[in-house]
């Protein structure tokens, strides 16, 4: 496979993660050993407890996306880190909505001719 159409798989994981509205949507491309680095300080290992987490937040939510303002993706032979900036939004059961804007970088495998998701990291922007 060519690197452009590497990178346009791993675009197309990318946004439907943006999109997804359950765990095992968003989990659909990761791997059973992810580890998962999120802004709520959780430092997650394993498919299981990351998706444990994902239902807890989902649970809370009605619906929720995110917008991209920046969306870079590298490749080099079957390893792919998308870094990414995102608008997201969140429209809670309760009080009111979530706007807020995180970096985050996602680093995958080609395992048996897939690509796997082994770690996500999201962060904060730091007030200049």
């Amino acid at each position: 496979m060519s690197i452009d159409a590497d990178k346009k798989e791993l675009e197309t994981i990318i946004r439907e993660m943006a999109d997804a509205q359950s765990a095992d949507a968003i989990m659909r491309h990761w791997a059973p050993d992810i580890a998962w680095f999120d802004i709520s300080a959780a430092n997650l290992h394993g498919y299981d407890a990351v998706h444990a987490e994902f239902d807890r937040q989902f649970g809370k939510l009605v619906e929720c996306s995110a917008e991209f303002v920046e969306l870079d993706i590298h490749v080099s032979g079957d390893l792919g880190v998308v870094r990414s900036v995102q608008k997201f939004w969140a429209k809670p059961k309760e009080g009111p909505d979530h706007n807020i804007v995180t970096r985050q970088t996602d680093c995958f495998a080609r395992r048996d001719g897939v690509w796997v998701e082994f770690h996500q990291h999201i962060s904060l922007p730091m007030a200049g």
